[in-house]
This record gives C-alpha cells, sequence and structure tokens, in this order.
C-alpha cells in the first residue's frame, strides 16, 4: 500500500472521529436543551390568588332599615374602593 493511499485511509478515519465527536456533541446539547425545556415550565410561581369581594350584611340609618337606593361606599383614610346602591 502506497504512502499516498495509506495518508488518505487515515484522514478518513480521523473525519470520522471528527464527526462522531460532533454527534456526540451536539448529541449532549440536544438532550441538555430537553431537559431544560421539560424542566423550566415545573418552576412555578406560587402567589395567593385573589379573593372575590363579598359584602353581606344590612345598612342602617339611625337604628332603621336605609331605604332601597341608599348609596352605601366603603372607605379607608378618605379613599372609596367600594359603593353600591343599598
Amino acid at each position: 500500500m502506497s504512502n499516498e493511499m495509506k495518508h488518505k485511509i487515515l484522514q478518513v478515519i480521523q473525519n470520522h472521529n471528527t464527526s462522531r465527536r460532533l454527534v456526540r456533541v451536539f448529541g449532549l446539547l440536544l438532550i441538555l436543551g430537553l431537559l431544560v425545556t421539560l424542566l423550566v415550565p415545573a418552576i412555578q410561581v406560587h402567589a395567593y390568588p385573589i379573593l372575590p369581594e363579598k359584602y353581606l350584611g344590612s345598612v342602617n340609618i339611625n337604628g332603621a332599615q336605609a331605604p332601597q337606593g341608599t348609596l352605601v361606599e366603603a372607605k379607608i383614610n378618605g379613599v372609596t374602593y367600594w359603593n353600591r346602591h343599598s
């Protein structure tokens, strides 16, 4: 076998080994990407849900039931947070 033929065979083997390394690297990157994609959605923010507002009771003015249509407001420090007509 000539030296040129041996040299070509060695190049083919080296190229094959390089290709195998590249396939391994890309395979590992693909697996890591899939793992990250699968695990990231599993990380959630645990926030408390907003509770619905519900006000129950009766409205009295000077001990008597307020007439229909009376405006009822919920204020804190002068800021109105809720209002409805009874």
